[in-house]
């Protein structure tokens, strides 16, 4: 649609919904949500499914292990310092690197 009719286009198209009942409006408007909310939550609920499904896989023990035994590694190697300086001062980075600790040793 060229731009110099554009503005045209959609001041037609606001004054039509104007002239429509306010209810049914917003009713037509809840339904499209609706269904496009419905599509997102059955998205992230399988998202979350198969996520929970391959971190319990094989593959993913491996991975953690070996991240785990790198990390442990720059520990002592380092005596902490370079480890500090990988996870930095920021303390939520430090909480969740904690979390894995704890992750990996379910695996165990």
């Amino acid at each position: 649609m060229p731009d110099q009719s554009l503005l045209a286009t959609a001041t037609e198209t606001a004054r039509a919904l104007a002239e429509k009942p306010a209810a049914a409006v917003q009713a037509c408007k809840r339904l499209m949500k609706r269904a496009l909310r419905e599509q997102l939550e059955q998205a992230v609920k399988l998202e979350n499914e198969v996520f929970a499904e391959r971190v319990r896989s094989d593959d993913a023990k491996e991975a953690f292990t070996a991240f785990s035994r790198r990390i442990c590694r720059l520990c002592v190697r380092e005596r902490h310092e370079r480890f500090l300086r990988i996870i930095g001062p920021d303390p939520l980075r430090k909480y969740f690197v904690l979390k894995f600790h704890r992750l990996l040793q379910l695996f165990a």
